[in-house]
């Protein structure tokens, strides 16, 4: 976000501003688990189990939001390292199932 602003950058957190941008990313965050929630409820997906399992990772990228600028450097890798183990929970949890929901 400093960098950004900084040069100039109009990126999205640059245009809605710090804050509001902290609330979007959680609540992004947030929207990820609830929709694999729905898709359990509505049969789609037989187990949450791995998919929860990543709820681990989250906890370390929501208290870097609100800390210093220097300390947020890593947020941008803490993020993709979720995304990815969340990713590959869900395809994993695609490939037992017994059909695939195509």
């Amino acid at each position: 976000f400093e960098e950004d602003s900084k040069n100039g950058i109009a990126t999205l957190t640059v245009r809605i501003g710090f804050n509001r941008s902290i609330r979007l990313y959680s609540v992004m965050l947030l929207l990820i688990y609830i929709s694999s929630l729905m898709l359990y409820w509505q049969g789609m997906l037989s187990t949450m189990l791995l998919l929860l399992v990543t709820l681990i990772a989250t906890p370390a990228p929501l208290r870097l939001l609100r800390l210093d600028p220097t300390s947020r450097r890593v947020l941008p890798q803490l993020t993709g390292r979720l995304y990815l183990s969340y990713s590959a929970a869900f395809l994993v949890t695609l490939l037992m199932e017994p059909t695939l929901p195509i």
